[in-house]
């Protein structure tokens, strides 16, 4: 597919290096390593609150579980300034991947590797759609950046084969995830394929529009299939959940 860029695919090249990585100092270089400026851990701490509060509803609704937790400020009213586990709540995913890395149990790489994933690709991912959106909205789509394009070289990095689930892309995790079920006449990564590219189209669309009111109605036609997108791309994180769940308890256990 022809919206894959370089870096963002380098990215998902790294979190497969630390999904191998022997300690968790290894682990860090490779998180932290930046290509073209963007690094694994700036996906989550160059975000500004401005931007991400008006595009990414997710986020924010995220962030404000995160800060009623335990180990969140849970004081006064608002959230842009709140802490999580001591540290600034904007950039959760960063913090989250750090307590992962530095836990009394040790280091566990794989798991890193998947913390990483979907706190911070996953999450900038959806980024990358809502912001997509206000690009049309505003009549921002002359922009040199296509968060749309970004947005599918964070899902597919290099594979294109709707079978692969080798690999350390969101991609492959969601084949692996459906692999684990059956009874699917269409799977998650189908679906991604059929929106991304619908998602492209009307990008495109976009940038032909004249006017506000024409710019404004297309984004709100985007912004159904963005949020229908958002729902196939958690379809993965509930079957993991489920996968889970069964791997250490009984349903019987669950439901009494």
């Amino acid at each position: 597919m022809s919206f894959f860029l370089c870096f963002r695919i380098k990215l998902t090249d790294n979190i497969a290096m630390i999904a191998n990585a022997e300690t968790a100092d290894v682990a860090r270089a490779y998180y932290t390593q930046s290509e073209d400026g963007i690094s694994l851990q700036s996906l989550s701490t160059s975000i500004k609150w401005e931007e991400i509060s008006k595009t990414n509803p997710l986020y924010v609704l995220y962030m404000y579980g995160l800060w009623n937790s335990e180990s969140g400020d849970s004081d006064g009213d608002g959230y842009s300034n709140k802490m999580f586990d001591g540290e600034p709540l904007l950039p959760f995913g960063d913090t989250i991947v750090a307590d992962e890395m530095e836990k009394e149990s040790g280091f566990d790489a794989k798991l890193t590797a998947e913390t990483i994933s979907l706190v911070n690709v996953w999450m900038a991912m959806t980024s990358e759609l809502y912001q997509a959106v206000a690009y049309c909205r505003d009549g921002a789509t002359n922009s040199d950046r296509n968060p749309v394009d970004d947005a599918a070289a964070f899902w597919f990095g290099s594979q294109t084969d709707p079978n692969t689930t080798n690999g350390s892309t969101l991609f492959a995790w969601a084949g692996r995830a459906q692999s684990e079920f059956t009874g699917f006449a269409s799977g998650v990564n189908d679906e991604m394929i059929k929106m991304l590219l619908s998602l492209q189209n009307s990008y495109a669309g976009c940038k032909a529009a004249a006017g506000n009111n024409q710019r404004k109605n297309r984004a709100l036609l985007m912004k159904t299939d963005v949020d229908y997108t958002i729902q196939i791309m958690t379809v993965p994180l509930v079957q993991n959940f489920i996968r889970s769940l069964a791997s250490v308890v009984s349903f019987t256990c669950i439901f009494a």
